[in-house]
């Protein structure tokens, strides 16, 4: 598992600040929660820490690691897998596919191994199949393990998106949204699973959400965003009691 650490962060996006010197940390194995409005910025640190976008100013720490302004591509390597808030899955590939294709960042058999079939790319290619099959028991997908992702129903996907961001096998998750578009039985699942992913494996959690329930069922701590700037944080019973998080985002009837 790996902390994160986010100091005086700031971007802005055609003139608009999206963020503006936010400053927060995670420590090893916790789960924190971001939440606020939408437009607040929340994503806007997702898309950083992920390394989608550049920081205007502050750095990005992901263990002793400055990832401030790491290559894209050498995201999964440190550790760091996400999910996005529109699923960005590979419809018309079957769920066993989808998860074997995130284990791209273990592979280390090289492209002639694989053409010609060496033992140790077979041995490799097996491993990664393992740890696939892990994950969709893990996540309770038998099912649908060979099922075309297209053709699942909505909260399957979303499972599906989880779970193959966990067989990058990360030691800091990022959730987007999770919960968004989820029944109440899919909901109590995915809180079950985000703790139970924390708890067994010991992985930092990171979650944007707006379902508040979710928020507070699951999370060791919240930060909330306003206007791209931070707001207040603490436990999730100190949040839904400072006034200025209940102005802002929670309403008054909260």
């Amino acid at each position: 598992m790996i902390g994160l650490a986010v100091r005086g962060l700031s971007v802005s996006f055609g003139g608009v600040r999206a963020l503006r010197d936010v400053s927060f940390a995670v420590a090893p194995g916790e789960i924190l929660s971001i939440v606020g409005p939408n437009g607040a910025g929340k994503t806007t640190v997702f898309n950083l820490v992920s390394r989608l976008f550049d920081a205007d100013a502050g750095t990005i720490t992901a263990g002793d690691r400055d990832i401030t302004y790491l290559a894209r591509h050498e995201i999964a390597a440190v550790g760091i897998a996400r999910t996005f808030q529109n699923l960005e899955l590979f419809d018309h590939a079957s769920v066993l596919d989808n998860l074997l294709l995130a284990r791209h960042a273990h592979r280390q058999s090289t492209v002639v191994a694989q053409i010609l079939r060496l033992p140790s790319a077979m041995r490799a290619e097996v491993e990664h199949r393992l740890r696939a099959e892990q994950v969709i028991e893990r996540f309770e997908l038998e099912r649908f393990r060979s099922a075309t992702v297209a053709n699942l129903p909505y909260g399957a996907r979303k499972l599906v998106e989880f779970a193959r961001a966990l067989c990058l096998e990360p030691k800091l998750l990022l959730l987007d949204e999770p919960a968004a578009g989820l029944n109440p039985e899919e909901r109590a699942d995915l809180a079950f699973r985000i703790a139970d992913v924390r708890d067994e494996l010991g992985t930092t959690i990171v979650l944007v959400e707006h379902d508040m329930g979710l928020v507070g069922e699951v999370s060791d701590r919240v930060l909330v965003l306003n206007d791209g700037q931070l707001l207040a944080e603490g436990t999730p019973d100190v949040i839904r009691r400072d006034p200025a998080v209940i102005a802002a985002y929670l309403g008054a009837a909260t």
